[in-house]
């Protein structure tokens, strides 16, 4: 009784894990799912421990019932801990994007900042031919 009692309790809680993991890929929403997945990881071992246990015993005749539903909890967990673990990482390269988008679009920034204040200290366009020249090799790194 006691085995199907954690049984019941993990396939909930895996199910409450799983609506939550849907909802959003928020960094700090997979830290706080990652934490309650951690939460029940010993009742999991404990679950599949008193499984074991159970088939062992020689009075027990329907082993196979609770065969499979230790099986299925292994490979509901193992599969949500993928899973988590895929998002966590695709969290992360998002957040290094971001990290790389932000400083290059401050570089971009500064050097038109930079451009803005050459041209703005320029001389209006002359009229002469020998200041016109001086003024376009002034430009010419630009």
């Amino acid at each position: 009784m006691q085995f199907t009692q954690q049984a019941t309790a993990l396939e909930s809680a895996h199910s409450q894990l799983s609506e939550f993991a849907d909802a959003r890929d928020d960094r700090h929403r997979l830290a706080d799912l990652a934490n309650e997945r951690d939460k029940q990881m010993p009742l999991l071992e404990e679950c599949l421990r008193n499984g074991k246990q159970l088939i062992s015993k020689k009075d027990i005749t329907d082993t196979h019932v609770v065969r499979d539903r230790m099986k299925a909890l292994e490979n509901q967990w193992r599969d949500f801990n993928v899973s988590l673990e895929e998002k966590q990482k695709l969290s992360q390269q998002r957040a290094n994007q971001l990290n790389q988008y932000e400083s290059l679009r401050i570089q971009v920034l500064e050097w038109l900042q930079t451009m803005e204040n050459r041209v703005g200290h320029l001389r209006p366009v002359a009229v002469d031919l020998d200041i016109i020249k001086h003024q376009q090799d002034e430009l010419r790194p630009l």
